[in-house]
């Protein structure tokens, strides 16, 4: 019976590492179990790896791509965009965030009782929608009689006349 062996029992193994484990490191029943559960979680991904390693797969983020294509297509769009013959031609008329809304003003002061939606433009931060409300108040209410009127104009608060000060004036 000495040459005699017993077979081999995963199930009392893995019980007899839980309880090493218990007993030497003091883990209670829980940790075990995620110590375990993490430990086969890493094994599976140790073993996923090398079986794609030797298929050789590579993972989707591993494979090249070649950009040069769509670089080339955003230069030669980006080179049109300067020409006067591209239909992009207008967006370069748009003020750019480098340049200062409404750039062309002369830096008179602007009568805001006779000044015109177009000139009224031309102040910074009054586009096209704000030149027609003070052109309306004006047409509902008549003439302003200060520049702080301009603040009953809806849209028009403090930080917008702040940028104002200076470039409008009531005659």
């Amino acid at each position: 019976m000495c040459c005699r062996r017993e077979p081999f029992q995963p199930a009392g193994d893995c019980l007899s590492l839980l309880s090493t484990l218990k007993h030497s490191f003091g883990f209670t029943r829980n940790e075990v179990k995620v110590i375990l559960l993490l430990a086969s979680t890493f094994l599976v991904g140790v073993g996923i790896r090398w079986y794609q390693s030797g298929m050789n797969a590579k993972p989707e983020a591993a494979k090249h791509f070649d950009y040069a294509k769509s670089d080339s297509v955003f230069y030669a769009r980006s080179r049109n965009i300067n020409r006067t013959d591209s239909p992009l031609s207008s967006r370069s008329a748009r003020p750019t965030p480098r340049q200062p809304l409404n750039s062309d003003f002369d830096g008179r002061p602007v009568d805001i009782n006779t000044a015109t939606k177009a000139r009224l433009t031309h102040l910074p931060g009054i586009g096209p929608a704000f030149a027609e409300r003070i052109v309306q108040y004006r047409k509902d209410h008549g003439p302003f009689t200060s520049v702080e009127d301009l603040r009953k104009v809806s849209g028009i608060g403090k930080k917008r006349m702040d940028r104002l000060k200076g470039r409008v004036t009531v005659k």
